[in-house]
């Protein structure tokens, strides 16, 4: 679910998230965020990063998310 709250870091999953009855909440800075940082970012190229918010720094989350041969 995306929130009013203010900018943070974020969890990477493995497997996507569909379900409408989240417990984790995301912020909506912190999505515009991660959009901007996978531009610059080409490792990302070819990648599905299912996230929520989390405690990891975003640059950092980005660089170890699996690639999308990992995804389930």
């Amino acid at each position: 679910m995306l929130t009013t709250e203010d900018e943070g870091g974020i969890s990477v999953g493995v497997d996507p998230v569909y379900h409408s009855d989240l417990s984790s909440h995301t912020p909506r800075a912190t999505v515009a965020r991660v959009l901007t940082e996978v531009v610059d970012d080409s490792s990302t190229i070819g990648k599905g990063i299912p996230f929520t918010g989390g405690d990891t720094e975003i640059r950092q989350a980005l660089a170890q998310a699996p690639s999308s041969s990992q995804l389930r």
